[in-house]
């Protein structure tokens, strides 16, 4: 279960990794439940919103729009041991990373084919080999390649590529990491 907070996110009780599983305009809303958490954002939604099944409302943030800590049209979420949130910015064609009370920390990534920019990123994970040490996996759909970043943004490396052979990707939706380091897209 998850410790309510207006501030900030308790991970001592819970493990959050989010992906949402609806369309709209802007904004997206995440809830969570005891095993991760599911998300959903709806047309003219201005703030980014936590929730916990068990706990009701956790934290808010964020608007429309370009500027850091805005979005458009984000896809997905995870959160980090120490409650960074990193956010799939699609639209925006960026990460955005927040701190565990929804102040914007960093951001990475631009619209283009290179290594560090995305094309329509719709997938994000978080694999920590020690608190605060790990990776950020992002399925960068339109460039139909998994993409491997510091936890805060700095490119490691990639795989995939358009096809359909082994290691190849067409359209990657989401990323996943267990418990082992090994990555699911």
């Amino acid at each position: 279960t998850m410790t309510a907070s207006s501030s900030s996110i308790d991970t001592t009780t819970a493990t959050l990794s989010g992906q949402i599983t609806d369309g709209g305009d802007e904004i997206v809303t995440i809830r969570g439940f005891n095993y991760g958490t599911t998300s959903s954002y709806g047309t003219n939604t201005t703030e980014t919103g936590s929730y916990s099944s068990d706990a009701g409302f956790m934290l808010k943030f964020g608007s429309s729009g370009s500027s850091n800590g805005q979005f458009n049209q984000p896809r997905d979420v995870a959160v980090d041991s120490n409650g960074n949130i990193y956010v799939a910015d699609r639209n925006n064609h960026r990460i955005q990373k927040f701190d565990s009370s929804g102040a914007y920390v960093t951001s990475w990534g631009s619209y283009g084919t290179g290594n560090t920019n995305f094309n329509y990123p719709r997938g994000i994970a978080v694999y920590e080999t020690t608190p605060g040490t790990g990776f950020v996996y992002v399925a960068d759909s339109d460039n139909h390649k998994i993409k491997k970043f510091g936890l805060n943004g700095t490119y490691i490396t990639n795989w995939g590529g358009y096809g359909t052979g082994n290691g190849k990707s067409s359209y990657p939706q989401d990323v996943e990491v267990d418990s082992s380091g090994n990555v699911y897209a």
